[in-house]
Parts: structure tokens; sequence; C-alpha cells
């Protein structure tokens, strides 16, 4: 006798069906979202960071934020090209997560009062305040360090203003746009679509010149050798002079 067929209950969906549908899926898109809020403005500031040191061939005084701190010569450009290719694939990511949420936002009014969406915009915001108020605390450290100075013979004025002060302000900037954006999501409004633009604009420009910056910088350093080895060129024959004045070289 034939057996009657069962209609699937309600938790026969697959995993997929279940947890990248709906408002699991969303969850997952808002946080990585919120991350990417916090960390390309991170990646921007150490991209003009960078680039000002390569400009300028002076070195920044926070090297956290700056990637040509570290190694030098082609090794740091190398970085930077590395720098260069996480902004040219996160800010679009960011863009793309961004449109998504804000879209699903309006299409699940519920989901605004949900942990899953509470979770992250506060940690962002979190992480955004502390940042901001590190790059005040070194604006006025240089503020109180110039009147500190006032007097001193060969002050170090240029160093501290172009390696500290305007590194940190530029981050005081940029990630005073992201604090705005994400504490408006607290406060219920939402502004994702002018935070993209300026952030898609801001990345798209520091690309193209660091990028630039980094192609420059690896063809002036092998117009005398080869700028991805390691190995310094023979500088020759060095010339001494012996205790009775006779000149030799080894």
């Amino acid at each position: 006798m034939a057996s009657t067929p069962v209609a699937p209950g309600p938790n026969s969906k697959s995993f997929i069906d279940r947890e990248l549908h709906g408002a699991s899926f969303l969850a997952l898109e808002h946080t990585a979202h919120m991350i990417l809020a916090v960390a390309v403005p991170g990646l921007i500031v150490s991209a003009i960071s960078t680039a000002l040191t390569m400009w300028f061939s002076t070195s920044s005084s926070m090297p956290m934020l700056d990637i040509a701190y570290y190694g030098g010569g082609w090794m740091s450009t190398m970085s930077a090209i590395g720098l260069t290719a996480a902004l040219v694939a996160l800010v679009p990511l960011m863009l793309v997560l961004g449109r998504r949420t804000r879209a699903e936002w309006h299409k699940r009014a519920a989901f605004i009062s949900r942990l899953a969406y509470k979770v992250p915009v506060y940690g962002a915001l979190a992480a955004t305040t502390v940042v901001v108020i590190w790059f005040k605390i070194q604006m006025l450290s240089v503020l109180l360090a110039t009147l500190a100075f006032i007097g001193v013979p060969n002050a170090p004025f240029a160093t501290l203003y172009s390696g500290v002060f305007l590194p940190a302000l530029i981050g005081y900037v940029i990630f005073g746009i992201a604090w705005w954006y994400i504490f408006k999501l607290v406060k219920g409004t939402d502004y994702g679509k002018i935070f993209s633009i300026i952030m898609a604009i801001l990345g798209a420009g520091i690309a193209v010149a660091l990028f630039i910056t980094s192609t420059v910088s690896l063809h002036g350093s092998g117009k005398n050798s080869n700028p991805l080895s390691p190995t310094q060129p023979d500088p020759g024959p060095i010339y001494y002079k012996d205790e009775h004045g006779t000149d030799y070289y080894r």
C-alpha cells in the first residue's frame, strides 16, 4: 500500500535557505558593513600618511598610521601598493553592503530594534570614539609641545607639525565623519548615502595618488639596481692612506 506523501515542515529548509536569506543574512551584512565603516577610514588615513611620507621623504611620528615607516626602500613601496589594493577591494565592498543594508532596513523596520542591529552599531561607535579622542590628544600634545619648545634652539617644530599634527588632523576629520554617520544611526537617522559618497571619493583619490607615487618610487629606485633585490651594488674600491702616507685600496 503506497504511503501518503507528507508535506515538508517549517524546519525542513536547507541551511542556506534558513541562514543566508532574510534576517540572518541581513545581520551578517550589517555587521560586515559596520566593520568596514571603521576599517575603511583607517585605511584612508594610513594611505594619506604613507603618501605624505613618500612625497616629503620624512617619517611620521605615528608609525601605526604610516606603513612606509617599516622596512624602508622597496619594502615600504610594496607595502604601499598593498595598501592601495586593500582600498580598491574594500571601498566598493563597503558601498555594496551599505546599499544593501539600507534597502533591507526599509523593508524590515523591526530589525533596528534587534540586538543583531544594535551590537555592531554601538561597537563601531565605541571604536570610532576612541580613535577620534586619540587623534585629539595627539593634536593637543603638539600644541603643548610648541609652548614647551619656545626659546629652545633648533626646536623640531617642522617635524612636530608635519609628522604628528597634520596626520592627526587628517585622521580626526576622517574618523569624525565616520563617527557622525554611526552616531546618527544610533539616533535613528541614516546618512549612509552621504557617508558612502565621501569615503568613495577619498578612497579613490588617495588610492590613485598612492599607486602613482609607488610606481614612481619603484622606477626611481631601479635606475641603478634592481628595486626588488635586497642586495646593494658594489660601491667599488675604497681608498686608504697608511701611516706613511702611501695610498692603497681594497
